[in-house]
């Protein structure tokens, strides 16, 4: 449902309209100026969908710019670059713990146990370039 709030956001390049959205979706932290509703609450919905149903032009264009402009700049280009970027900056450094686990061959002596410890190095990511991240969207 994230996607489809979305999808309807970049549609609408008319400036029309209004998106209604359940606050628990992970969308509705992204998309601020859409009408919070608690789907579990029939009231509630009802007066979001009567206030949807009342909002003037100019504050549809005003909310429609505003959720536009944050799902042109948060895409599919810059979600990708950010894991790209995570992934770059993953090494592994050998850990020593020491396990609980007894060798039955060395007289009950603990067993040191190698793990492998995640380090962000953040001056080694490459520069990354979002191709079409900056794309206005167009009919």
């Amino acid at each position: 449902m994230n996607l489809v709030a979305k999808e309807f956001v970049s549609a609408r390049d008319d400036h029309r309209g209004a998106l209604v959205l359940s606050r628990f979706t992970g969308a509705a932290r992204e998309l601020t100026s859409a009408i919070p509703v608690n789907p579990y609450d029939v009231d509630g919905v009802a007066d979001g969908l009567k206030l949807t149903l009342s909002l003037p032009a100019e504050e549809q264009a005003r909310r429609m710019r505003a959720m536009r402009s944050h799902v042109a700049g948060c895409n599919v280009f810059r979600w990708a670059g950010r894991m790209l970027l995570d992934a770059a900056a993953v090494t592994t450094a050998p850990v020593r713990v020491r396990s609980s686990v007894r060798d039955a061959g060395t007289q009950d002596a603990p067993q040191s146990v190698a793990l492998a410890a995640v380090h962000l190095t953040p001056s080694r990511m490459p520069p990354l370039r979002c191709v079409g991240a900056q794309r206005p969207f167009s009919r």
